[in-house]
C-alpha cells in the first residue's frame, strides 16, 4: 500500500469518527462584482464593445485537512471553461460552480470537489489580450484600458488563442496568457457549444482583421 492510499484511508477514518460531518453544496468563494465593466481603446478612448472572456477555475477532488490547507490526498486541476461574449455596460456574469463535499467538525477536514474561480482573460479583437483578475474587491476598477495591437500582430493573437482552445491542454509559455507560472498545464474543458461559441466569435473577428490587413 503506497503512502498516498494509507493517508487517504487515515483522512476517511477521521471524517467517520467526528461526529460533527456536514454536507455542504454551493459556491466555494463569494460572489463577483455584477457591475459593469467598460472595455476603453487605451490610443482613443473609444469605448470598445463586444469581448469574449475565458475564465480560468481552480478545482481540488479528494481529501484534505486544515479547512484545504493541510496534508491530504486529492488532485488539483487548473482549467479554462465556461466561455461567453460579453458587451461592455452589462451585468458581468461569470460561471461560478458549486462546490460538494464533506466538512468534519469547525473545517478539521475536507472530502469532495471545491471549484474556485481564479480570473477570465478577456479577448478583444485588434487589442492586446488581459487577464482579470480583482473580480470582488467593491473598489477595484471596471474602466478598463486596451492597447491596441498592428493589424498582423492582433491576427496573430487571434489565430493563437483559437488554436489553444483546440487543444486538451495548454502547456508551455502560451499559459501565460491566463497568468500560471510554474509547470503546472491548463486543462481545456469546453462544451461542443461553447466551441463553436468561440469558433464563431474568433471566426468573424479574423475576417474583418484580415480585411483590413489585405
Amino acid at each position: 500500500m503506497s503512502k498516498d492510499q494509507k493517508r487517504t484511508i487515515s483522512l476517511v477514518v477521521l471524517l467517520g469518527a467526528n461526529l460533527a460531518c456536514a454536507t455542504v453544496g454551493g459556491p466555494a468563494q463569494l460572489e463577483v462584482r455584477h457591475d459593469p465593466f467598460e472595455f476603453i481603446d487605451k490610443a482613443s478612448g473609444k469605448l470598445l464593445s463586444d469581448v469574449l472572456v475565458l475564465p480560468r477555475y481552480s478545482s481540488f477532488s479528494g481529501i484534505s485537512t486544515g479547512a484545504g490547507h493541510g496534508p491530504g490526498a486529492g488532485r488539483e486541476t487548473v482549467y479554462v471553461a465556461s466561455p461567453f461574449i460579453y458587451h461592455s455596460g452589462g451585468d458581468f456574469r461569470p460561471l461560478q460552480p458549486d462546490s460538494h463535499g464533506l466538512v468534519a467538525g469547525e473545517a478539521v477536514a475536507f472530502a469532495g470537489k471545491g471549484v474556485s474561480l481564479d480570473g477570465a482573460l478577456v479577448v478583444c479583437p485588434g487589442y492586446q489580450p488581459v487577464w482579470v483578475w480583482d473580480l470582488w474587491d467593491p473598489g477595484a476598477n471596471r474602466r478598463l484600458e486596451l492597447t491596441p495591437l498592428e493589424q498582423a500582430e492582433a491576427v496573430r493573437q487571434l489565430q493563437l488563442v483559437a488554436g489553444l482552445l483546440h487543444r486538451s491542454v495548454i502547456a508551455g509559455e502560451e499559459r501565460a496568457l491566463w497568468s500560471l507560472g510554474g509547470d503546472e498545464p491548463i486543462a481545456v474543458e469546453l462544451t461542443a457549444d461553447q466551441i463553436a461559441l468561440v469558433d464563431g466569435f474568433l471566426k468573424t473577428a479574423l475576417s474583418r482583421l484580415e480585411e483590413r490587413v489585405n
